[in-house]
């Protein structure tokens, strides 16, 4: 009996490793499509903390669950752009339950910064023309700025020194026929401590139900007539 407690007890334990907060916070999410032009990409979860306007019928990466917010990636894994990660409003995307094959806009645009001190006689670098990164679109009070990257650093310039952007809706995904689930990407660490833990179950079950040895040696009679 109280070998089986002893049991019943280390599979306790082991249940409740499988079943820790870690393993609950590895659950992978999938894309949301971004459902209007109002839809802000926020540095926090809060209404004041709006960086710029997402684009309409594009897609963010899901990555947590915020209470009205998502928790998401931006441009993740896009090459020669920087992802970023914040939070979007819930009601102004839909999860879908397709991988895009197109989720992010990838944009640049040209910057041009002009000289404010008198012309020189050459007009040598009177103005200068930049390409960078867009991310979106961001009204400060009613003037029209962008937020981009612009060597190594993001910021805000102005929409009149900017090329208009000028970009295509994704289209791809917006009715598709027959949806598949998004792939779900391995925890790879979830299984190796899986593995981990029924090893030792199996090692405890081993341990506590291993056949014990015989320590006590009772000699008949007659063996023991020979030494005496």
């Amino acid at each position: 009996m109280k070998r089986l407690i002893e049991f019943i007890l280390v599979l306790t334990a082991i249940m409740l490793c499988l079943s820790s907060p870690e393993q609950a916070r590895a659950e992978t999410y999938g894309y949301a499509r971004i459902m209007d032009d109002s839809t802000y990409f926020y540095s926090e979860a809060d209404e004041d903390a709006g960086l710029f306007l997402l684009p309409r019928t594009y897609f963010v990466q899901i990555t947590g669950d915020a209470g009205d917010y998502y928790q998401i990636s931006y441009l993740d894994g896009q090459e020669n752009v920087k992802a970023v990660k914040g939070y979007c409003k819930k009601s102004q995307v839909t999860p879908v339950s397709y991988l895009p094959q197109t989720p992010y806009l990838v944009y640049r645009i040209q910057v041009t910064y002009s000289t404010d001190e008198p012309s020189f006689p050459d007009g040598f670098l009177e103005e200068i023309t930049l390409s960078a990164d867009y991310y979106g679109a961001f009204y400060y009070g009613s003037a029209l700025c962008y937020y981009v990257y612009l060597n190594g650093s993001f910021g805000y310039v102005p929409a009149s020194a900017c090329s208009k952007p000028d970009y295509p809706e994704n289209t791809e995904f917006t009715d598709p026929p027959d949806p598949s689930p998004v792939p779900q990407k391995k925890d790879v660490t979830g299984i190796v401590l899986a593995c981990i833990l029924a090893c030792a179950a199996i090692l405890a079950v081993w341990f506590l139900f291993r056949p014990q040895k015989n320590t006590n040696i009772n000699y008949s009679d007659d063996t023991q007539d020979i030494f005496r």
